[in-house]
This record gives structure tokens, sequence and C-alpha cells, in this order.
């Protein structure tokens, strides 16, 4: 931030799928959780906030963040007959 100020946020998400089987069927899923931890991670360029209003502001950015986590998930489901 311009103005030296340290903001801290973090995230938690959650995952949920529904599926429906039908009787005489078996359900057949694999899930993969992909997970990337960086640490002391420049940051140069731009970002742009948009608010929920629907506004949008631009700031230059140039710094340091100690650490950044992604997680992604991929599912993969199938039914198949007993």
């Amino acid at each position: 931030m311009t103005d030296g100020q340290t903001i801290t946020k973090e995230f938690t998400e959650t995952y949920a799928d529904s599926v429906t089987i039908r009787p005489g069927m078996q359900m057949i899923a694999m899930v993969t959780l992909y997970k990337v931890v960086a640490k002391d991670v420049k940051w140069t360029g731009k970002m742009t906030v948009t608010y929920a209003g629907g506004g949008m502001q631009t700031f230059g950015v140039n710094g340091t963040f100690d650490s950044v986590s992604c997680t992604k998930q991929h599912t993969n489901i199938h039914v198949v007959p007993l």
C-alpha cells in the first residue's frame, strides 16, 4: 500500500458437491488437490480492486508478500452399475 499500512487477510475455502446415486449404481470419484505455497514473493505492477457497489480502483504496487498460498481442487465423478 502506498500509505505504508500493513493489511493481513486470511481466507478459508470450502468445497462441496452433491451427487444423487440411483439404486443399483455406485459412484466412483477421484479428487485431486493442488496446493502451492511460496515465501518472500516480490510483487510489482498494478492491483485493481472491485468494490461490492461495482466501482473499481487501480493502485500501483511494489513490495513483498511474506507468504502466499493457493489451493485448487479437481473432482472427477462418474456413476456405474453395481
